[in-house]
């Protein structure tokens, strides 16, 4: 949560923060007052939660909506029932003492069609980002059938390439090792998992107009993992405000075709 201690490139609509122990921790010894953090923070559940570590999350999802945070990112379809447990029993039915949590998708419920927008619309999730690796023809057309649904995109970040449970000893964390194709990859352990990340972001941030054109109602920028030294954030800064047409050496599958 140290994001929320420095001006962060610009003045984001909502500040994500995955809920974590450690981060629910640094919450509890945060000095600004929770009424200012539950209009700036959105909480995001991670995209594994082992069954041991169940109860954890029923536990602080329902302590955290109870203090008045509603803004939630799932990363899982299944981490629906996580909010049921915040219901209370209020004038003989169960409601949520501080009103409905309006709930967001993550790019891994893996949207790829308008199928998948309206599923989740009709389980009220009105918000969600796209697949990440989608390619710009599939990402428009999307768009076009989205309906009432709001939809965005992670346009910078490392996201994990893949995540294991093994963290075995002789795997080499930190240190930048290389694909048969010349890709520079390293692997962090996070989580107890390990996690294999590009060695630099990737971004889509030159292509924020023609996703706004195409449709697109919100860019998330994922500082997870990504240096925030005063370098590397005001390099960040020139490139959000940079208006080039141009593409970044690597913008995933945006250029590509997945056909």
């Amino acid at each position: 949560m140290r994001v929320l201690d420095q001006s962060v490139v610009e003045k984001p609509d909502r500040i994500l923060v995955t809920l974590d122990k450690e981060s629910f921790k640094q919450l509890q010894r945060q000095k600004k007052t929770l009424r200012h953090l539950t209009k700036t923070v959105t909480w995001v559940l991670p995209r594994i939660i082992m069954e041991e570590d169940v109860g954890f999350y029923r536990k602080v999802v329902a302590e955290l909506a109870g203090k008045g945070f509603r803004q939630w990112t799932i990363s899982h379809i299944g981490q629906l029932q996580l909010f049921q447990s915040s219901r209370k029993k209020i004038g003989g039915a169960r409601q949520f003492p501080k009103g409905r949590p309006i709930i967001s998708g993550d790019y891994t419920l893996n949207i790829l069609n308008s199928l998948g927008l309206r599923f989740l619309k009709s389980r009220g999730i009105d918000r969600v980002q796209l697949a990440i690796e989608a390619d710009k023809e599939s990402l428009h057309r999307i768009c076009e059938q989205k309906m009432n649904s709001e939809v965005g995109l992670t346009v910078y970040g490392r996201p994990p390439l893949f995540t294991a449970r093994l963290t075995p000893e002789f795997f080499k964390y930190n240190r930048p090792f290389i694909s048969p194709r010349g890709e520079r990859f390293e692997l962090v352990k996070k989580w107890g998992q390990t996690l294999a990340l590009a060695d630099k972001p990737f971004s889509l941030l030159s292509q924020l107009g023609d996703l706004k054109e195409s449709g697109f109602d919100f860019a998330v920028v994922d500082l997870s993992f990504v240096t925030l030294h005063k370098k590397e954030m005001a390099a960040l800064r020139r490139l959000m405000k940079s208006k080039g047409k141009g593409r970044s050496h690597n913008s995933l599958n945006y250029f590509r075709s997945l056909q």
